[in-house]
């Protein structure tokens, strides 16, 4: 910020007067917590009339802005954009992508289900095959909540939105 103030100190003294007196300048780089550069002004010629070589970074965008302008944003009822938001803003907390994390689930889903297919693949076991479905995909599916920072009620509203709500389905794609 302090070189964004000098430049445009100088911009404003220089550009009052013609000269060919060069004024270089040091470079700077200003990141965001997130550690991304929110903007880089880089000044290595100044004069008078012309100004070059200068970059300002694009404003940050945050993992699921894209998300929230697509999917949220159509959502009509105000308690699931509520939720959405919050979820939202805790991944972009950790730089997660909604979708990666509906990708896991799936993921998650899918490792349960085949482990309980090679222990009980007769139709008669049907009852061991659902209670072993059901514990290893609530293992997985807390473990996976517990080091993303997100309650159970929230997984399953993700995994609720993705399979009853066709612009998240639409957006993320198939899993």
């Amino acid at each position: 910020m302090k070189y964004l103030l000098t430049f445009l100190i100088l911009l404003v003294f220089y550009s009052c007067q013609p000269s060919d007196r060069r004024v270089t300048t040091e470079t700077s780089t200003i990141t965001t917590p997130v550690g991304q550069p929110a903007a880089l002004v880089k000044i290595e010629d100044l004069t008078a009339d012309t100004i070059t070589n200068v970059s300002v970074a694009k404003k940050y965008m945050k993992p699921n802005d894209d998300f929230r302008s697509r999917v949220v944003s159509s959502l009509l009822n105000e308690k699931d954009v509520e939720v959405f938001n919050r979820i939202l803003t805790k991944l972009d907390k950790k730089n997660l992508r909604v979708c990666a994390v509906i990708h896991e689930l799936a993921a998650i889903d899918d490792k349960s289900l085949a482990k309980a297919k090679r222990q009980f693949p007769d139709p008669s076991q049907q009852e061991q095959f659902s209670k072993l479905y059901s514990s290893e995909i609530k293992k997985g599916y807390d473990k996976y909540a517990r080091s993303i920072s997100l309650s159970m009620d929230e997984i399953r509203f993700l995994n609720t939105a993705y399979a009853f709500h066709p612009p998240v389905k639409s957006f993320c794609g198939n899993f």
